[in-house]
């Protein structure tokens, strides 16, 4: 069976974000390879979420895992422009929209879905749901097109991973 690596690349990004940890956790872990206890690393704190700060202008990039599977999602402060952002992918064979908006990614393995995105903001203290979709910038990268909103509010961009049934093998 051949492994199949699909890479996802920011495309204009900041190439050296300052990383962080976000929501910690209540465990620690030891790394202890091998016998120079000089380089042994202990006590190390845990988070639920890593912070990739400024990946562009005024958005952070956040890491996590959902259910098992590894999520991103964008954090844009107030004023900041969801049009800088750019998805690109390595490893794909092809890029296409569904009938319904979700970016399907076909390698040589199967499919990956990305839902049609979910942006929303807090707007008087309750949750606000901001339309959004993807369009295609070439055949294997993609922005996000969002409805109009309130600007000089934060928004959060998030654009599931699902992991289609016809994802299979050994590999």
């Amino acid at each position: 069976d051949k492994l199949v690596t699909l890479r996802i690349n920011f495309i204009g990004a900041n190439p050296d974000p300052a990383l962080s940890g976000v929501d910690k956790l209540s465990g620690k872990v030891n790394y202890l390879i091998g016998n120079d206890k000089s380089r042994w690393h202990t006590n190390i704190p845990i988070y639920s979420k890593v912070r990739n700060a400024e990946i562009y202008p005024n958005i952070d990039l956040l890491f996590y895992t959902k259910n098992g599977h590894p999520e991103y999602d964008f954090e844009l402060a107030a004023g900041a422009d969801p049009a800088l952002i750019r998805i690109g992918f390595q490893g794909a064979h092809k890029l296409q929209l569904d009938s319904i908006g979700n970016l399907v990614i076909s390698s040589s393995r199967g499919e990956f879905i990305q839902p049609r995105p979910i942006a929303y903001h807090m707007h008087a203290g309750r949750l606000r749901s901001v339309p959004a979709s993807y369009r295609m910038i070439d055949e294997m990268t993609v922005a996000f097109v969002l409805e109009e909103y309130d600007k000089s509010l934060p928004l959060r961009i998030d654009p599931e991973i699902i992991y289609s049934t016809y994802l299979g093998g050994s590999g």
